[in-house]
């Protein structure tokens, strides 16, 4: 786990509050490498220069290894892009039932719930559980209530 106290949405939420970023310990393991033999510069990723990997050279990026990779677009004509990654993580956490929204939130870096709201997408499975635990949790010996 990762915090991170400066960051974009900092500035703009009412509350700032620390970003925690919670990742596979694969991934924590290469960016801990890349800090001990880079430094703490504040980027993970530098250039030949030195300099901090820009926006669309990390576009470029990702561009040449789809052709190296043979990725086609699929059939609406999306891309696998970095963005890709993020919306396939958030939509798997959106589908398990474990995770509330606010947590969904909190996990994505959004201040407001409505912004997760598209990547929750409702386990047909978990939607049918919930209503028996519910309904077997009412007693049907209780008297029922004359309206």
């Amino acid at each position: 786990m990762w915090v991170l106290t400066k960051h974009k949405g900092r500035r703009t939420a009412k509350k700032p509050e620390p970003r925690v970023i919670g990742m596979p310990t694969a991934v924590e393991t290469v960016l801990r490498r890349r800090m001990e033999q880079f430094g703490t510069t504040g980027h993970v990723f530098l250039n030949a220069d030195g300099q901090p990997w820009t926006k669309n050279a990390l576009g470029l990026r990702m561009r040449r290894l789809r052709v190296r990779a043979g990725v086609q677009a699929d059939e609406q004509g999306e891309e696998f892009v970095l963005y890709t990654n993020r919306h396939t993580f958030m939509t798997a956490a959106g589908a398990d039932p474990t995770i509330s929204p606010p947590h969904l939130a909190r996990l994505g870096g959004h201040t407001n719930t409505k912004t997760t709201d598209k990547y929750i997408h409702a386990n047909l499975a978990a939607v049918a559980d919930a209503g028996r635990r519910v309904g077997e949790g009412i007693s049907t010996s209780a008297p029922a209530s004359g309206g």
